[in-house]
């Protein structure tokens, strides 16, 4: 293959990379938007519930958590990634309409990491284990797998997800073309690191 070609190549996959990471940037900023909007003031009143709550809201802002978990995936090198944020949402939106009052600017962290897990189970073959998953989530293992089995009996093990519902997870989150100021911040995040956050 010639000089010329080559480097008609890789501008072709510098641009996909780019438009990939710029999709990537608009809807975990669209998911961190529609949680903000979503959460509650209010603290747990349940026993049962108190496992997802957070003793303060936690300092790292919903899409920085969002982005560690999603390159933890990444890093793990876990198939199906977006697909698995899709159904995430899916899920997320689910347990909103049945149990509103468990999604909390105190419990929203802790309820992306738990709906995360599950989405994963059901849209790969290979997910990553709670203990990377608890690890990456900054949550002990013995209450990730606690507030796993706690959803599931709140939602009566309901995590069927429609295709319909599915297939509008991404443009129903979809905002605008990005502007400058979005591009730089997409590139930063792009090469950030994956350390664990706290959300105890």
């Amino acid at each position: 293959m010639s000089q010329r070609c080559l480097r008609i190549v890789a501008q072709t996959r510098s641009q996909e990379q780019l438009e990939n990471g710029m999709l990537r940037y608009e809807w975990v900023n669209g998911y961190a938007r529609w949680l903000t909007g979503a959460c509650g003031e209010a603290r747990q009143k349940s026993e049962e519930t108190l496992v997802f709550e957070s003793r303060a809201v936690p300092e790292v802002s919903l899409a920085d958590y969002v982005n560690t978990l999603w390159d933890s995936a990444v890093r793990c090198r876990m198939e199906d990634v977006e697909k698995c944020w899709h159904a995430s949402f899916v899920l997320m939106s689910k347990m909103h309409k049945r149990i509103p009052e468990l999604l909390t600017k105190y419990t929203a962290h802790r309820l992306v990491l738990t709906v995360f897990v599950l989405a994963m189970k059901l849209t790969t073959e290979r997910p990553l284990s709670n203990k990377i998953s608890s690890k990456y989530g900054g949550v002990m293992l013995p209450n990730l797998n606690s507030m796993e089995h706690v959803l599931l009996r709140l939602m009566d093990f309901d995590v069927f997800i429609h295709k319909a519902a599915y297939d509008q997870a991404f443009n129903l989150l979809k905002v605008p073309s990005p502007t400058k100021r979005r591009l730089t911040s997409a590139l930063s995040f792009a090469h950030g690191s994956t350390a664990a956050v706290a959300v105890r």
